[in-house]
């Protein structure tokens, strides 16, 4: 079965300025991400947080003022089908059975 063709359409020179804005627009994304990816991990490492530690604690980082900069909340990945997982996939769910740690930066609550 092969699949059909996708019309062929014209387009004016608008639009074809506008796409090409969409696509630098993901690309710059695409660099941003991964800059604040690595700020983040920076951010983490400086804090004295390994990635291989599965029970890492929060923590909140202050200024010199004491003033709070931001909060690094701790949560756990819980949004599998534990259960299914572990019937349909008795293995493979043992090699992965602990939660993974999601560490995020944000602004210190209250």
């Amino acid at each position: 079965m092969s699949e059909k063709e996708p019309e062929a359409v014209d387009v004016d020179d608008c639009l074809a300025l506008r796409f090409a804005e969409l696509r630098s627009a993901k690309e710059s994304a695409a660099k941003w991400k991964k800059y604040a990816d690595s700020l983040t991990d920076s951010l983490l490492e400086e804090l004295g947080y390994d990635p291989d530690d599965n029970r890492p604690p929060s923590r909140l980082a202050r200024d010199a003022d004491g003033t709070p900069l931001f909060e690094v909340a701790v949560t756990y990945r819980t949004d599998l089908d534990r259960k299914g997982l572990a019937a349909k996939y008795p293995a493979i769910f043992a090699e992965f059975e602990t939660k993974t740690p999601v560490k995020t930066i944000k602004p210190p609550q209250g």
